[in-house]
């Protein structure tokens, strides 16, 4: 599978650091430091946040990730704790060039 420079970032963060991404903030954080957005006001339900934008955008690349079959999350204790993490799939690993399963 061919996967953008971004695509692979995102893998390689996950493969490293997955079970330290509890929320997609933490992924924002990773896979986006330097970016403007942390700068920006988001206004929310709760009020505005600096930032807030950018966990909205991790939320969504995690989410286009999984949904194409690259990234698998789990929720450890059960859906309800809200403590998940995530890891890649035979197909994410075989993306950045490391052997799954079937190898």
């Amino acid at each position: 599978m061919i996967v953008t420079d971004t695509t692979r970032r995102a893998l390689i963060i996950i493969r490293d650091h997955g079970e330290a991404i509890t929320y997609p903030k933490y992924f924002a954080a990773l896979m986006w430091p330097e970016s403007g957005a942390w700068q920006r006001s988001k206004k929310s339900g709760y009020g505005s946040a600096k930032g807030a934008g950018m966990y909205s955008a991790a939320g969504g690349y995690l989410g286009k990730l999984i949904k194409r079959g690259l990234i698998r999350e789990s929720f450890r204790g059960g859906f309800d704790t809200h403590a998940r993490r995530f890891e890649l799939t035979d197909a994410g690993k075989e993306a950045i060039g490391e052997p799954g399963i079937h190898e």
